[in-house]
């Protein structure tokens, strides 16, 4: 088989970037996903974690964040964007999720929540309803969950790059 990932993307933990690398031509397109370009001195000053995990697919980059604007009640939001770097959807989830990993074969966003409880959420009911009902079940064995990220084109968890 041959490789044909052409692309790389970078999202920032401590500001409300992504970068999208076209690896052959080492051209960067830089989305700054807050609107414009951030104020370095007040980021660095005043430090807020912006994205916490990234995955990606053939069609989408997904680019997760937690809505800290109620200290009582946090949440994570997905931000969806496709690889010529355009914003598609946001796409608020119904509690924080610490990972979350995409199985693209069978159209499903498995995720791990702050209570420990794995939840399956299905990926073509987010992109079209933006919050699709849960499927809530303890977790038994993150292993089981985390097995397909160590197929050829996921680098796994805690990684920041991802390539299409």
């Amino acid at each position: 088989m041959i490789d044909e990932r052409r692309k790389l993307a970078i999202a920032y933990r401590l500001f409300n970037i992504i970068n999208i690398v076209d690896i052959p031509t080492g051209k960067v397109k830089i989305l700054y996903t807050g609107g414009e370009k951030p104020n370095w001195e007040k980021a660095i000053g005043t430090p807020k974690e912006h994205y916490s995990k990234l995955q990606c697919d053939e069609k989408y980059i997904w680019a997760m964040t937690t809505d800290h604007t109620d200290p009582s009640h946090l949440y994570s939001k997905l931000e969806v964007y496709d690889w010529d770097g355009n914003y598609l959807h946001k796409i608020n989830l119904d509690q924080p999720i610490l990972m979350f990993a995409l199985d693209n074969k069978h159209g499903y966003m498995y995720a791990v929540t702050t209570d420990d409880e794995l939840i399956r959420y299905n990926t073509q009911e987010l992109l079209s309803v933006y919050l699709s009902k849960s499927i809530s079940f303890p977790l038994l064995s993150l292993a089981q969950m985390v097995g397909s990220l160590f197929q050829p084109g996921h680098a796994g968890w805690d990684k920041e790059l991802y390539y299409k």
